[in-house]
Formats: C-alpha cells, structure tokens, sequence
C-alpha cells in the first residue's frame, strides 16, 4: 500500500499543482468562464488514464501464464524508466516549478486564447494520470495484492488533492524540494525493488537464462504472514531467496539513484561517470564459453545440435532454449532408446534444463518434430566421483524404484475396474472411475515417459496424434464418455488402454533410476501442472483438473522425500525451502477441495475456477517448480 500511496501522492500533487496554478491564473485575469473547460479537460483525462488500466488488465487475465509474466516484464521495466525518469526531472526542477508554469502560462494567455491553458492541463493530468496507472499495475502485479495497491494510489491522490486546494487557496505551503526528495528515496527504493522483481518475471517469461543461482537465503527475516515480510516483498520487492541477478540489478540501480537524490551535484556526477564506465565494461566483456560438463541445446525446426557434441563423464548440465522453433518444443537424452532425461513444453523464447550424471559412452539427443530428429552426443572418460559412493542416494533410489512398483499395480488395478464398467455398460460408474485410474499414472508419468510413444498411448491428448484416427488411450476414453456421452465404441479403447498400462507394469518392474532422474521426474511433474493442468488443457472434457493437479504433486514431492536425507547433507537451505514451497502449493490447492466433489473427486468442478484464481494457483506453482529444479544439479 505504502508504495502506491507515495506514487498517488506524487504524481496526483504534481496534476493538482499544475491544474491549481492555471486555475488560479485564469481567475487573476478575469478569464473565469474558460474554467468549466478546464474541469472537462481533466474529467477527460481521467476517464483516459482509468479505460487504459482496465484496458491493461484486461489484456493480462487473458494471457497463459508465460504470456503473462512477459506483460508483467516490460510493465514493470517501463515502470522503473518512467520512476527513474520522474525522479531525475523533479530533483532538477521541483524548486522552479511554480515559476517555469506561471511563465508558460502568461505566455499562452497573451496570444488572446485561453485554450492552451485548457489543453496544459488536460495533458498534465493525462500524463501523471498515465504514469500513475502504469506504476499501479507494475506493483499490483509483483505484491499480489491489487486491492491495497488501488486503495493507496486512491488514499495518496485523495492527500494531495486536498494539499493542492490548500496551496490554491493559499493556506497551506509546501518546500516542493523538500517534499519531491523525501518521496524520490522512497520511490528509489521500491522502483530498486521492482528491478528485481521484473528480473525474475523475465526468467519465468523465458526472456533470462542465467543468473539463476540463489545469492542470499533470507527466510529467517522474510516469514510469510509476519509485518517484516509485508515491508521487504510487499514495499521493497524483496523475496526471501534472490538470486545472483536479481541482487545485482538491485544493487546497480539502488546505489546510483539514491546517490542522484541525496548527495551533492559534484558527487553525483562522479558517481554517474563512475557507473557509466562499469556498465560499458560489463556490457563489452566477452562471454566465456559453457565450461566442462555443460552442454546447451537449441531447439530449431531443423533439429537440436548439442553444443558442444561431447562432455566428461560424470554431472552434465543441458540447457535447452527454443531458438524460434514451431514444430519442436522438447529435447530428450536417450540411450539405447531409453530416454533419461527431457525439458519439454518449450514454446519459442523459452529454457529450461535436466542435469544428469552420465558415463562413458554414445547417447541421442532427441526432438521430436525436428527435420533431423536424432543427433549424436558423446561422453568420454572417467568420472572420479559417483552418487553410488552416498548411501543415502543409492537408498533413494531403492525407494523410488519399491515406490513406482507400488503405484504402476494400483494403476492397473484401477484401471481393470475402470475398464470392467465400460464393459458392462455402465456410463456414470465409468466416468467415476476415469478419474480414480488417473490419479495413480499422472503420479508416475515421468517413468511412463522413458518409454517412447508409451505415454502418449496411455495419456495423450488429441493434439499429441499425427492422425485424430489414431486418438488412444485415457483421454480418447474422456472424449466418449464426457463429451458425446456414450461408451459406443469404447471397448476397443479400454482393452488397449489396459494392455499399455499392463505394460508399463512390466517395465517398471525392470526398471533402475539415478538420483538425478528421480529430481528431473519431480520437476517435469511440477512443470505439467503448470503447462497442462492449471491451464486446464489436461481434462478438458471432464474437467476434474486439479485432480491430476494433486496426483503431479503427490509423486514430485514423493520423489523429493527418498531424495531429502541426502540433500539435507548437502544442501539443507535447498531442501527447506522445497518444503516450504511445497506446502504453499497445498495451501493454495486447499480451497477447492470439496466433497464429495465433482464426479467424487473430492475437488470441484475446475471450469467453475477463474482466471484471476488461475493465475493465483500458476504463481506458487512456478515458485516451486523453481526451487525444485535446483535439487537435480545437487544430488547428481
């Protein structure tokens, strides 16, 4: 509330200022009937500056989340250019302000027309109006809280309407100088945190890919719910784990700013020179080249050449980018046609990545879509260091592995069950029993992936066939029975949907993981919450979302506990901090459980869930997904 009460207070005292003295002015010369023009002018401007916020809005809630974070991105960049630029000018023109207005406006009257006066203060009110607006939604969008940004700018342009009556009247008087550099540290301070939050809704945009890692842990100081957490994220933009560049860009415009508000002409010049030169340096340092054990793969129509074409045997970093590609959004790391590891859901101008520990030999990065699918990548040498020297990773594994067993049986217990009401033609106990099968495949659905076309065949969606006759699996199942309403023809689907999940019972029970695997599983669940789930792309024709929502959460966390003894060892801030995320999923998820819920799912119905709910859910979502993808690069 604190940041947009200063910015109404600003920016509604330099509009009421400006609008007073040409008032004033008028009167003095005897031209009191332009005023009624003056008021239609600033109603004008007002209404303007309120269509284009909703306007803005607007445009926001109908975006996906990446889309989102992108508006949010350049939103609040133009929120820290035009505060910058703002604080700059008054601090240069708060003390002559009075005087430069009274010339302007004794210059525009002698020409015989009132008109420039009116239209003086149409685009004074306009511009602050618009400035205003813009600064709202910057801060709205990163407090999450957009009541109490609204009812602070509404309180700070309430304040300094009555301050600029009182200076038109002539009773109040205001050091202008004073006054603009006391509210410029304030506004430096929260536009210094709006860099940091703009930094981070680049990465989630996809705009930013290095960075990343965490520079400061500052839970013990920023505890949710408490008065101290409200000042630094909600005033200052200050989450409790920055990373290195959010620290970076905090500190490079903190520093110079405050020193142009508070400090001398001389030293603020030496201070500019000083920064200028430091930015250049930084800007034409030449980039180093991906050290050992770091591999980046960019996604292209044509394929996905890993760069460089080998590494060293032991933990290797892929850093996957879609370079522009429409046709191709995944990368896969495949060996003997088992896949170990993936980043999909890459839509153009996005990354992402998979860290895994890989000994000597010849493996296939694999894009599907791509002109040429397949490209060799070849790890050399030795490693001198191995998870399997940790006992407390190799019993991780055997964990996973003894958990995944478990799951995959009562997979294909419930399915059986699910299939025998199809069979018997029993519609409503059918669609009940959909979502109770679901449950148990989209909590092991990263396994499932390992094996090529096995996870589309059991779980794809329309869009995922070359061909709709060749539709398959659960969600052919879901379009029978929740959109045309019949099990006509469903026989033959429910038999191969049982064979393919009877399969995969079979493989599993073969099957052996890496610490690394089990922590890219973890996140690629998250991510399919993100991309499919709270999208609510997953069920669309039955709509029980979050319970797919839930089974995602279920097997990533479980996969991060057999992984939790070791990585406490090894990174205990990393590990509570998963938790802590993991728990605000759960609590963002809590109210809408319901029971017995839609089609006895214990949640409700997802297409009554709206988007400014949607968004509220993708945001911890993301946070988690964020956190969660740092434990691979730990444990491998």
């Amino acid at each position: 509330m604190l940041p947009t009460l200063v910015i109404g207070l600003r920016e509604g005292l330099e509009a009421a200022l400006i609008v007073g003295i040409i008032a004033a002015f008028l009167g003095r010369h005897g031209r009191r009937d332009a005023l009624p023009q003056v008021w239609v002018g600033v109603g004008l401007a007002v209404l303007i500056c309120l269509g284009f916020g909703v306007g803005l809005h607007l445009v926001s809630e109908s975006l996906d989340f990446t889309q989102q974070e992108r508006l949010e991105t350049v939103i609040g960049a133009f929120a820290v250019v035009m505060v910058t630029y703002m604080v700059l000018w008054m601090s240069r023109h708060a003390r002559d302000m009075k005087g430069q207005l009274m010339g302007a406006a004794e210059a525009a009257l002698a020409k015989g027309s009132a008109r420039a006066l009116v239209t003086m203060a149409f685009l004074a009110v306009l511009r602050e109006g618009f400035e205003t607006v813009v600064f709202l939604l910057a801060v709205a969008q990163h407090s999450g809280s957009g009541t109490q940004a609204l009812a602070g700018a509404v309180l700070g342009i309430v304040i300094a309407a009555g301050i600029g009556y009182g200076i038109y009247r002539g009773g109040v008087r205001l050091n202008m100088a004073r006054f603009f550099k006391v509210t410029g540290v304030v506004l430096v301070l929260v536009a210094a945190g709006l860099v940091m939050s703009t930094l981070h809704t680049a990465w989630e945009g996809g705009w930013i890919v290095f960075g990343q890692t965490p520079a400061l842990d500052l839970h013990w100081l920023v505890r949710p719910g408490t008065l101290l957490e409200s000042l630094f994220t909600g005033v200052l933009g200050i989450q409790a784990r920055p990373t290195v560049l959010e620290v970076a860009g905090w500190l490079l415009y903190l520093v110079p700013m405050l020193g142009v508000v508070l400090w001398p002409r001389t030293v603020r010049r030496l201070l500019l020179l000083a920064m200028t030169g430091m930015l250049i340096t930084s800007c034409t340092s030449k980039a180093g080249d991906p050290g050992d054990g770091t591999v980046t793969v960019t996604l292209t129509d044509a394929g996905c050449q890993p760069n460089p074409k080998s590494a060293p045997a032991g933990v290797v970093n892929f850093t996957v980018t879609n370079g522009g590609a429409n046709n191709v959004s995944e990368a896969e790391l495949l060996s003997g046609g088992r896949m170990l590891g993936e980043q999909e859901n890459l839509s153009p101008g996005l990354s992402g990545g998979f860290s895994l520990r890989l000994d000597n030999g010849t493996y296939q990065i694999y894009c599907p879509g791509a002109g040429q699918e397949k490209f060799d990548f070849t790890v050399t040498g030795t490693s001198t260091s191995s998870w399997r020297n940790n006992p407390a990773l190799v019993a991780a594994t055997g964990q996973y592995a003894t958990w995944i067993t478990v799951q995959v049986g009562q997979l294909v217990t419930t399915t059986q069950s699910f299939v025998d009401d199809i069979a018997a033609g029993k519609l409503q106990p059918a669609e009940i029993g959909y979502g109770q099968a679901r449950v148990f495949y989209e909590r092991v659905e990263p396994v499932a992936e390992i094996w090529g076309n096995l996870d589309r065949d059991i779980d794809g969606r329309i869009d995922d066939f070359a061909k709709p006759a060749d539709f398959q699996g659960f969600h052919k199942l879901e379009q029978l029975m929740f959109a045309q309403h019949t099990l006509t023809g469903a026989q033959t689907y429910a038999n191969q949907l049982l064979a393919n999940v009877k399969q995969l019972q079979t493989l599993v029970g073969q099957a052996t993981y890496q610490p690394a695997e089990i922590a890219d599983g973890a996140t690629s669940l998250i991510d399919e919450i993100q991309k499919t789930k709270v999208t609510g792309e997953e069920e669309r024709y039955s709509h029980i979302d979050l319970v797919d929502f839930q089974a995602n959460l279920a097997g990533s966390i479980q996969a991060f506990t057999v992984l939790e003894p070791a990585l406490r060892k090894i990174d205990p801030d990393l590990a509570s901090t998963v938790r802590d995320r993991y728990q605000a999923v759960v609590t963002a998820l809590t109210p809408y459980q319901q029971n017995p819920g839609s089609l006895n799912t214990g949640f409700v119905d997802y297409d009554t869930v709206g988007p400014a709910a949607r968004k509220s859910l993708s945001q911890v979502v993301n946070a988690f997904a964020e956190t969660m993808s740092k434990v691979a690069g730990k444990v491998a």
